[in-house]
Formats: structure tokens, sequence, C-alpha cells
């Protein structure tokens, strides 16, 4: 393990320090932040690269920052980083601009306007009659902090007015630091590290689209924007509009498919789950298809027509599930092998991937996320899912019927044929 860089550290501004450490590839990194005699945080990191980004927060004074690596033979290293933050010297209050300008009341109306438009009853009563279309705000925030003050004298919770801010930056695109406080509260340490202290205003970000570029850039790609937007909906607790999508297509595929009374409870038994996260829910449908005697092939078949463009090749469809994929699925997916597994085709690909044996390294979760995402963005026509659905597996009982009097009379002409023969 090597740390590249200095080993004394003098930091004044800033929330956190990134330190590039140069590791054996697939080992175990532990990060400790220690001040005197006190661990004032402790992180532990997979890497699977030979480099890594760790990025600490040093509190005011000085930081012993320890670096402990175990490889995947066991071997352990331990390398020290020390870091010294002075106390940032106090300035005259000055106006912070809203998105570069000071918020103008015609902002605050129309930001009352996405309030109300996205509140609960209750909360709306509060917007309502709090008075804040009478009064001069300087900053989103500033409104919302006042109504977060008021909330409990109508019997709303504070937090309702964080969610509420977060809805609208996740559904109209206008950021208020509000949201971004509620998404550090609720997520975990990589994303956690880049949202605590962030000051939207100083990083000059003005939308939900801004925010996700933001985080894609400071975690070098590693949190991809799928993840912070399923966590914002999982902290609001509204369902996916993806899964609209994705259940409209099996729908289709049903019409036509001989399985389609099987696939129609599948989708019902996965929306009465309560899942509200596409990968979740793609998930539960499938593990209800198979407990209702669907083969896992014929699953398989459909996820890959509905994920795959026409005509796609393995090598085109496997990089563009690897695309809608988030790690440790990615590095995965980019090792594989498709000749070595005998993979020939989209869905030779989806039916290797979700083998039970195959599980640890491509988790079925992650897999089945990754194939909610492709289907969403491919968003392929209905009736083009229609026409691929394979031959032998569409039609009805009048298709059974026609082969089984083809064989009849097929037999009926042998014997015949055959008495001939023997007159």
């Amino acid at each position: 393990m090597t740390i590249e860089g200095k080993k004394k550290i003098f930091v004044t501004n800033g929330d956190s320090v990134t330190i590039p450490v140069r590791v054996e590839p697939q080992s175990m990194l532990s990060v400790e932040n220690w001040a005197g005699n006190s661990l004032v945080s402790f992180d532990k990191h997979l890497v699977r690269s030979d480099e890594y980004d760790a990025r600490v927060a040093p509190i005011t004074g000085q930081n012993k920052i320890t670096f402990t690596l175990t490889d995947r033979f066991n071997n352990t290293a331990t390398d020290v980083v020390i870091i010294t933050r002075s106390a940032a010297k106090p300035s005259e209050k000055v106006a912070r601009p809203e998105y570069g300008n000071i918020l103008a009341r015609k902002q605050n109306t129309a930001y009352i306007g996405l309030m109300k438009n996205r509140a609960d009853k209750k909360t709306l009563g509060l917007i309502t009659e709090s008075g804040i279309e009478k009064r001069d705000f300087e900053y989103t925030d500033d409104m919302l902090d006042f109504l977060k003050k008021e909330a409990p004298a109508r019997d709303v919770q504070p937090v309702e007015i964080d969610k509420l801010a977060l809805r609208i930056a996740l559904m109209d695109n206008v950021l208020t630091q509000s949201a971004v406080d509620i998404l550090a509260d609720n997520s975990s340490a990589g994303l956690r590290d880049i949202l605590s202290g962030l000051d939207i205003r100083e990083a000059d970000l003005k939308t939900w689209t801004g925010l996700l570029v933001y985080i894609g850039e400071k975690s070098s790609g590693t949190i991809r924007s799928r993840a912070v937007t399923d966590l914002a909906y999982v902290i609001l607790g509204e369902t996916d509009p993806a899964i609209a999508t994705i259940k409209q297509k099996i729908l289709a595929y049903s019409e036509v498919s001989q399985k389609g009374d099987i696939l129609k409870k599948a989708v019902n038994s996965a929306d009465s789950s309560g899942l509200i996260l596409r990968g979740r829910w793609l998930g539960s449908f499938y593990s209800s298809a198979v407990s209702m005697k669907l083969m896992p092939e014929d699953l398989a078949d459909m996820l890959a027509i509905m994920s795959a463009k026409p005509g796609s090749g393995i090598n085109d469809y496997l990089n563009r599930l690897t695309e809608s994929s988030d790690e440790p699925l990615t590095t995965s997916l980019r090792s594989l092998d498709t000749g070595n597994e005998k993979i020939s085709s989209p869905a030779d690909l989806v039916f290797f991937l979700l083998k039970p044996g195959n599980s640890v390294k491509y988790p079925e979760d992650e897999v089945f996320k990754a194939l909610a995402n492709l289907i969403t963005s491919e968003n392929l026509p209905l009736q083009a899912i229609k026409a691929q659905v394979p031959a032998g597996r569409t039609g009805g009982l009048w298709i059974v019927l026609a082969i089984a009097a083809v064989l009849i009379a097929s037999i009926i002409f042998f014997l015949i044929r055959s008495r001939r023969k023997a007159e």
C-alpha cells in the first residue's frame, strides 16, 4: 500500500480531503479518523482496482488518518496521514445569491406554486395558512426553514417540508439545500461524504440534474445517477415511474404468450408486494412467476426481448447491459467471457446471470436493477415486443388442436397405406 502525496496536510476550507492510495486489487481498506483518543469516523471499502481515492472529513484540530489494508491473502499493511484543520476566520455576513441572483418575488411565488402542487392535504394547509405569500424571503431555503418552524403548531412534522423539497427537486428539477440535506441524512458513507456540508450556492447547483452530474464527478463515476434517484424515491416512499413502463411491456408480452395468465398473476403479485424501486419490483415479479411454474428459460427470453433492440448481437447487448449496471455488477460484466460461457444471445446472457450458482459474482438484485434500467432506457414499442415472441410460445388452443389434427391425419394416412400394401 502506498499513500500518494503528502503525509502531512494542512487545510482551512472545504469539508473533505481526498487522499490517493495505491493498493493491491481485491483488498479490504479500512480508514480510521482519530482526533486524540477519540475515533471520529471509520469506513471500510472493498477496493477492486489498484487505485483508490479515500475521502475523509477532518474536524478542527489534528486528525490522524490510519489506513489498514488487508489483501486477498490476508496480509496487512498500515500507513498514517496527519491532517491539521484550522478554524476558518470569521467573516462578515454577505448576501448569498439564490442560483446566482437574489430570489425575486416572482421566483418566490413560482416555488410556492410548486409546493402547493406537490404537497399532501395537511402540508398544503400549512403552506396556505402560513402567510408566506405575503412575506419576503431572500432565499428559497429561508422560506422552507420558516415553514419547518411553523409546522409543529399545525400538526405537520418538519421533515415533511424537507421531503416536499426533495419531491420538487426530483419531479420539477428545482434544487434546494433542504433537498440535498435530507438526501445526505439518509445516504450511506460514499454519498454522504459528498453531500454532507455541500452548499449548493457555493457549488452553483440549481437543478436535480446538476446535482447528479456533480455527484458523478465527485465520485469519479462510481455513484451512478440511478442509485441517487432510487434513494430519493425510497426517502419519499413513492413508486418509481419506471415500474409502470416495465409492467406495460410485460402485459403486452402476455397478450400473445401461451403463459399469459401466469405472467399477469405474477405482475399482480409484484404489485401487492409494495416495492417502489424498479429492480426490486422486477425481481419480485420474476420470483412469483417461477413459483407459479414458469420456466426460467421462458422468463429469460421475455426479459431479453423487452430489453434488447431487435437484431442485437451478444456483444452489443452485453455492452448495453453493462452501461445500465452499477458496481459490483459492472466490473463482473466487463470481465465476462461470453465465448467461454457459451453465451451467444441476449436470452442466453439473461439466463446465465440469473442462475442461482452465479449469485455471488452477479448479485441477483443488481442484475434485476440493470435489466430494469435497460428495459426503461430502450423503451421498445409494445408491437415490437409482441412481434418477437418466440414461435411455439404464442397463439392459443387452436394451434395445439391444429398440430394434433395434422398428427392424427398423418397416422391415418400411413395406416391406410400400410393396409393397401398388405392386400
